[in-house]
């Protein structure tokens, strides 16, 4: 149906309409675009704006990208409006790119506002703040691991994103546009995004269950065999399962499990395996506050001593030879 302007009459929306995103230092573009762009190409189709999409930063100054492009912001924290979803971008380097003060200031804000969400792995902001707990969460694929661990009361998925009541969260990257185009589909319904999906040139609108990066492409293997093998090793490093137990529930031999990995991997399984315990340990040294017998108990290795010593033959040094990451502690 047109109104008189020849625009089509969509649903009226149930959600605030102006989105406040506060970029991290180091934050995707690719995350932020994604998330804008179908906002400005749903006015356009509403033929009006009812959609905002303000910048701000900690402190009001110009914030550079992962990419080292400069963005100047609106303003700062304390001029986001509180008629707004305010959504943090995050980027690379997520534990150098924020303070107590912005973790103070999310607590503050939340109770204030419609939705708080994080895109890519500003999750692990939010968490901090203790604004997950209780919800479905998602991150970036390269976190989860690290987040899961440090965070056991977040409900975190491996989904492209997730709304849960009042909190958005999203993998990052292209499924920013995902996140955007379902909540439009849910304000104006599938007309709409529809639409918004093809102005951005989006094959489709994708739901939250899809993988965010499948194995597949990961990995860049097509065999059935190998890939349930390392699906296997990904799922079980804390109990680790032996090379017999993987290749049976892989289907195949461990004959043929060896020469699979030779050939395609490169590596023989049990060396491969090893390898993805040691750097999810080295993930989660940087990454947690774990102790160390707390991440050789979370990687399959019997003791902090054996952990140590296939860490130093693995990257030339030892656990307690690196400087650990700060990691910010929640006070909740």
């Amino acid at each position: 149906m047109n109104d008189m302007s020849g625009h089509k009459r969509f649903a009226q929306p149930s959600r605030v309409g102006k989105f406040a995103f506060v970029l991290m230092p180091r934050f995707s573009l690719l995350a932020l675009a994604g998330a804008i762009e179908p906002l400005r190409h749903a006015n356009h189709v509403l033929g009006q704006d009812h959609y905002g999409w303000p910048l701000f930063s900690e402190d009001g100054n110009a914030v550079l990208s992962s990419s080292g492009v400069p963005v100047t912001p609106s303003g700062s924290v304390k001029d986001v409006p509180l008629d707004a979803n305010v959504i943090l971008v995050g980027g690379a380097d997520i534990l150098q790119s924020y303070s107590p003060t912005l973790v103070k200031w999310l607590r503050h804000i939340a109770v204030r506002v419609g939705m708080v969400g994080g895109l890519c792995t500003a999750t692990r902001v939010l968490a901090e703040a203790g604004l997950l707990n209780g919800h479905r969460a998602t991150i970036h694929w390269e976190m989860y691991e690290s987040m899961r661990e440090a965070f056991p009361k977040v409900e975190l998925t491996d989904r492209l994103f997730e709304i849960d009541r009042n909190r958005l969260t999203c993998a990052g990257e292209a499924a920013s546009t995902d996140m955007i185009l379902n909540l439009l589909l849910s304000d104006h319904g599938k007309n709409l995004a529809a639409a918004v999906a093809a102005q951005v040139l989006h094959g489709r609108v994708r739901s939250p269950e899809e993988p965010q990066a499948p194995l597949a492409i990961r990995t860049g293997i097509r065999n059935k065999h190998l890939l349930q093998a390392i699906a296997l090793m990904e799922t079980h490093q804390d109990d680790k399962l032996d090379i017999e137990q993987v290749a049976e529930r892989a289907g195949c031999s461990r004959r043929q499990l060896e020469r699979l990995f030779q050939t395609k991997v490169g590596h023989p399984p049990v060396t491969f395996y090893r390898n993805l315990r040691l750097d999810r340990a080295r993930q989660l040294f940087f990454e947690t506050n774990l102790s160390l017998m707390e991440i050789s108990i979370a990687c399959g290795f019997a003791n902090s001593a054996t952990l140590s010593l296939a860490y130093k033959r693995r990257f030339g040094r030892s656990p307690t030879h690196e400087e650990r990451s700060i990691v910010k502690t929640s006070a909740v």
